[in-house]
């Protein structure tokens, strides 16, 4: 019968001892903020200088890895030197408020490059443009002044240009042009 209690006594003392550990865990995380303090019980001390200054340097090392690898990137620099304008907008500013000022509203103004058109408009929305979209939307609608814009905006001019007319079905007939 001892032997019975002596193995109960020592089945007791392990489930203290477990119990005993289990709490040692417990203060150990909670004094690393890993779990929060039961009500009442002290708050750990785990935001002193020393946190502070790791969590700071560990930012900072983190930011200066971020802003390094997009600055050092060839993409980057393609970027920034795609959002720059090289207009002199100034400029542009001038001449769009002279033509406004000096021409009828709706007055058709030639502009020998599709994307110098947004820039225009913005200074200048009185007026009408030859293009103002992809110019490939009039090569479709209307071949001949198409083939007449190329060559005009390149400087070609005079040549003699042989266009596809295509009607709505589709076939198309070919036209002798002279820009």
């Amino acid at each position: 019968m001892s032997s019975i209690l002596d193995a109960l006594r020592k089945v007791e003392a392990e489930k203290t001892k477990k119990k005993v550990d289990l709490r040692e865990i417990e203060d150990v995380l909670a004094e690393k903020d890993f779990i929060a303090p039961e009500e009442g019980e002290p708050v750990p001390r785990t935001r002193g200088p020393k946190r502070i200054l790791a969590v700071v340097v560990l930012a900072a090392v983190v930011v200066v890895c971020l802003v390094g690898t997009v600055t050092l990137t060839p993409a980057w620099h393609e970027v920034r030197r795609a959002a720059r304008s090289d207009y002199d907008l100034a400029e542009i500013e001038v001449t769009m408020t002279f033509l406004q000022e000096h021409s009828e509203p709706g007055d058709v103004v030639f502009t020998d490059d599709w994307d110098i058109f947004p820039v225009y408009f913005y200074y200048n929305s009185h007026n009408h443009y030859i293009v103002g979209l992809d110019p490939k939307f009039t090569h479709f609608r209307r071949p001949v002044l198409w083939e007449r814009y190329v060559k005009v905006s390149r400087g070609q001019v005079p040549a003699d240009v042989t266009v596809t007319v295509r009607d709505r079905s589709g076939e198309g007939t070919t036209e002798q042009v002279r820009v």
